[in-house]
């Protein structure tokens, strides 16, 4: 993902969910290493990854089974 968008990794480690707009397929980084706020837009790969990244966050942790 890091080599599609660009991002240093410690950027992206540092990313929330509240960051990331799968309707505007875009994503912000907000803590980089100079202090500025960047908008990445993803592409259709790193999408991919967002989408299986999102699928397996909203697992119901009691029951295991999707919400």
């Amino acid at each position: 993902m890091a080599y599609d968008v660009g991002p240093r990794n410690g950027e992206l480690l540092k990313l929330e969910w509240s960051d990331v707009d799968m309707r505007r397929k875009e994503f912000t980084l907000r803590r980089t290493k100079n202090g500025e706020v960047r908008i990445v837009p993803m592409t259709p790969a790193v999408h991919q990854v967002f989408v299986e990244l999102w699928q397996e966050r909203r697992l119901d942790t009691k029951s295991g089974v999707p919400v």
